[in-house]
């Protein structure tokens, strides 16, 4: 069984945003304490919104069987 997403999905474009994990100055081996901050702050930033899922998360949700699409 072939899953596709509904019309009112493919169509959407995605906004281009500049990444939050790369500063101009990221290269830079002098960083002011400012930058500093700013960069651990973000990064702790990513950390809480992108967690990474246990294993046993990752096993739950792939023993799951699909069988039909939640959009149609």
């Amino acid at each position: 069984m072939k899953l596709e997403p509904p019309n009112n999905m493919t169509n959407k474009k995605r906004k281009k945003y500049v990444p939050l994990r790369s500063f101009s100055w990221s290269d830079n081996l002098q960083k002011t304490d400012a930058q500093i901050l700013v960069e651990d702050t973000v990064k702790e930033w990513y950390k809480a919104k992108h967690p990474k899922a246990s294993q046993s998360e990752i096993k739950f949700i792939n023993s799951l069987s699909i069988r039909r699409c939640p959009f149609c």
